[in-house]
């Protein structure tokens, strides 16, 4: 098997750049089921300076002294103003706010077509703070607000325009517990209502 970091160019990056984790070797598939053009644009892409096809895997990773390191996912990467921000960096980042629930919170880019990106969070409440939805609304709530956009200021010099307060429960996970970014983010419009 081999492993090969791909920058936006398919070309090889070196140990310790960020890109795109490609792998070929005899256990990948050879491609999806009666879907030729899927087939080309995972199964099949053409490394430079490599003759064998890789498979991409949709992985941010990078290589580091014999090690792989995982990014994430590149979908849910974040580009504001030329520069690339993680989901987990943030959402780690303001993970330390005690009102939040652990584990139910997600940020991801917001904006309407032919818009610049915008930093979007969405964040689901402890619910013994729900209890006094007037007390929560009056005393409480603008708290939150402040605490998240300077922690998110301080680690990533940027400024959530939307701030999303959840009950619990409302973010949808994969089966192991993972945010399902890609889901929420469609539901994003919903979830404001």
């Amino acid at each position: 098997h081999e492993i090969i970091i791909k920058g936006d160019k398919n070309q090889p990056l070196p140990e310790g750049q960020i890109g795109e984790l490609t792998i070929s070797g005899p256990s990948v598939a050879q491609g999806y089921y009666n879907n030729t053009l899927a087939t080309e644009q995972i199964f099949h892409q053409k490394i430079q300076g490599k003759e064998k096809l890789f498979l991409a895997t949709g992985d941010n990773a990078l290589l580091w002294k014999e090690n792989l390191y995982f990014a994430g996912r590149k979908k849910n990467i974040i580009i504001i103003r030329g520069r690339n921000f993680y989901p987990q960096d943030i959402e780690l980042a303001i993970s330390k706010i005690e009102e939040l629930r652990p584990g139910c919170l997600m940020a991801f880019s917001s904006g309407e077509e032919n818009e610049l990106e915008q930093l979007s969070v969405g964040v689901e409440i402890r619910s013994n703070l729900l209890k006094d939805k007037e007390v929560f609304t009056k005393y409480i709530l603008n708290k939150i607000d402040q605490k998240i956009i300077e922690i998110v200021m301080k680690f990533f010099q940027i400024i959530p325009n939307e701030r999303i307060y959840l009950e619990p429960g409302t973010i949808t996970k994969t089966s192991s517990g993972k945010i399902k970014h890609s889901h929420n983010k469609k539901t994003y419009p919903i979830m404001r209502a």
